[in-house]
């Protein structure tokens, strides 16, 4: 399972295995903690088995940030993550950091 800790401010991290069962939670208890955040940093060196739903949540959050006109960057990404980014074809719609 995975969870979604604010650090502090607009730093958040991402830890345990962010795949299909994990992302409608994640997904829920963001809302909450992103409603008044205007720019996000979200730290992924701590999620492990990322797939396509992942990539998925990823999209959603910068929908979210952008229907608000906030920015949300996405940090420590793994190489997985990034090649499935890419094949899917919306690594140009995530900023990295």
């Amino acid at each position: 399972m995975a969870e979604i800790i604010n650090n502090a401010g607009n730093q958040f991290s991402i830890s345990g295995d962010l795949g299909f069962v994990s992302v409608p939670d994640l997904l829920g208890k963001s809302i909450a903690l992103f409603d008044d955040v205007a720019k996000a940093e979200i730290d992924l060196k701590d999620a492990r088995a990322l797939d396509s739903s992942a990539v998925a949540l990823l999209v959603e959050w910068t929908r979210q940030f952008e229907m608000k006109g906030g920015e949300i960057v996405f940090s420590n990404v793994p190489d997985q993550f990034l090649r499935i980014a890419q094949i899917s074809d919306v690594d140009s719609v995530l900023k990295f950091s």
